[in-house]
């Protein structure tokens, strides 16, 4: 997705050490202006809340931390857009390759025997860090097919453990209940250390 700010709103693009990124190379997106909140409601101070280092304007002084990864584009005629390119959280090191989390999960939405499914990440960065997809298929004893075909699609870094249930769980707002997702993954594991 590629866009322009809304009036009175400045977009940055930021790398980890919070310098300014040249056109075309991607950074964590960050907003500041007069559309920007004082902070999340009951909570005093909060992480994506920073200091603005790039401006001496009152209305500018904070910046909001979106964890969405983009970068300006700029065209050969050196006109410069906004370029959308996932959240941060999506996106794992996995064997010294970056892997977008999103991407597999559309991928295996693409599986005619898939009716529904989640990909997370276990334990990220750490030494028994794993890519799950939590899986809702269309019809019974599909699993290994289903993994044929996700072989078949993604690169072998990118394929994830699959785990077969009966349904997506939701929190009351509507939103995947990813912690449940990956209790369910981690108790399987635990359940695996006792088996003989």
């Amino acid at each position: 997705m590629a866009g322009l700010p809304v009036n009175n709103t400045v977009v940055y693009i930021l790398d980890p050490s919070m310098e300014l990124c040249e056109p075309n190379v991607q950074g964590e997106i960050y907003i500041s202006g007069y559309n920007l909140c004082k902070g999340y409601v009951g909570i005093q101070e909060h992480p994506s809340f920073v200091p603005n280092p790039y401006s001496h304007t009152l209305a500018f002084q904070r910046l909001y931390r979106t964890g969405d990864f983009g970068r300006i584009m700029e065209t050969p005629g050196g006109f410069r857009y906004l370029s959308y390119e996932g959240r941060v959280d999506s996106q794992i090191k996995v064997r010294g390759q970056r892997v977008d989390l999103a991407e597999i999960e559309l991928t295996m939405q693409g599986i005619d025997l898939i009716s529904r499914v989640k990909v997370l990440v276990y334990h990220a960065g750490q030494d028994d860090q794993a890519i799950v997809a939590f899986v809702v298929p269309t019809g019974e004893n599909s699993f290994d097919r289903i993994s044929a075909l996700a072989e078949s699609r993604l690169r072998d870094y990118e394929r994830p453990l699959i785990k077969i249930i009966d349904d997506i769980p939701l929190l009351v707002n509507g939103k995947v209940d990813r912690q449940r997702l990956l209790q369910m993954y981690e108790q399987d594991l635990y359940e695996s250390k006792w088996e003989f």
